[in-house]
């Protein structure tokens, strides 16, 4: 569904407003810019409306006007895309009627030869997702792990739909033999886990009429499956960078948090304090001395064994 500008500035105008600015337009190319002044200070925010949908880029440096207004898009949950610049977090998906209730997915660990795949949804509703914001949820790549662990026990207190799946080693290796088995990659897996996850939050709030997914794959197969067995969904779509979209940020540190804490239990399985992340060398060490202490057929409970660093193990 593509977002109609006009209706989409209305709305941001409304919500501005309330700055107390004096604002003026100007066309753009492919949008507009809108200038904000409020005695000396001075903001302007370009609207872009392209091929891959809405953008905001606001002027620099920042000021309290700047600050304000930004606020105020926050506040006011203004139906912002997911590629807008107006800061960490402070985004919502770019549909209109987001007011409502819509959804995000993503997933962690399918880089890092340790631990669990995770595969996360959240649906959420205005209030809740301002709560959210105001918390500092972001894409969990921009958190520390303490802050990711924290941030999710948010979450699950904010809202009651969401969805957390956790394939550990031992069971991700079987599902990845039997997709090659199939011809099928990585991928297939993973659109195996958005699904489930998205399916669960979905008959959980029925009201869900949006969803947007961390795009992992170019292949439409994951949208049309939804589509067809949630009929009553309006838009599905998937975007790279989606976790720009407060509820695939909220997902992506609902999965990055569940990840951390199956690599946890399987370092205290190890015997080791922790288990480190990524596939680098360091990691490709660890898991050496993990097959000298508790040998090579241990392996298949604690990484990926599909990875690189597997057939440099087998090289020692």
């Amino acid at each position: 569904m593509k977002i109609e500008l006009e209706s989409y500035l209305k709305q941001l105008k409304e919500s501005l407003a309330a700055s107390g600015a004096q604002l003026t337009e100007k066309p753009l190319n492919y949008g507009r810019q809108l200038i904000l002044t409020r005695g000396a200070e001075k903001v302007v925010l370009c609207v872009y409306n392209g091929k891959k949908g809405l953008k905001l880029v606001w002027s620099q440096p920042d000021n309290t006007l700047k600050q304000n207004c930004q606020a105020l898009l926050a506040e006011e949950t203004v139906a912002v895309p997911a590629q807008t610049s107006t800061g960490p977090g402070v985004l919502f998906a770019g549909e209109p009627g987001f007011e409502d209730w819509w959804a995000g997915s993503d997933e962690s660990g399918k880089g890092d030869y340790f631990g669990p795949l995770v595969v996360a949804a959240v649906c959420l509703q205005k209030t809740a997702a301002a709560v959210l914001i105001a918390a500092g949820v972001r894409d969990c790549k921009e958190l520390t792990d303490k802050k990711i662990l924290a941030l999710a026990e948010l979450i699950k207190q904010t809202t009651p739909f969401y969805a957390v799946l956790v394939l550990k080693p031992a069971a991700y290796n079987k599902r990845y033999a039997e997709v090659k088995a199939q011809g099928l990659n990585l991928n297939a897996l993973l659109a195996s886990g958005h699904y489930q996850a998205l399916s669960q939050v979905l008959h959980k709030q029925q009201r869900c009429q949006w969803v947007l997914i961390d795009q992992f794959t170019p292949s439409l197969t994951l949208v049309r499956r939804l589509q067809q067995d949630f009929p009553g969904l309006q838009t599905v779509r998937q975007q790279p960078k989606a976790e720009a979209d407060i509820a695939v940020a909220a997902a992506s540190v609902l999965a990055r948090a569940a990840f951390l804490q199956g690599l946890q239990e399987l370092a205290q399985a190890a015997g080791v304090a922790e288990l480190p992340k990524g596939a680098g060398p360091l990691v490709t060490e660890q898991a050496s001395h993990l097959v000298k202490e508790l040998g090579r057929e241990a392996l298949v409970n604690f990484v990926k064994v599909h990875f690189n660093n597997t057939r440099a193990l087998m090289l020692d």
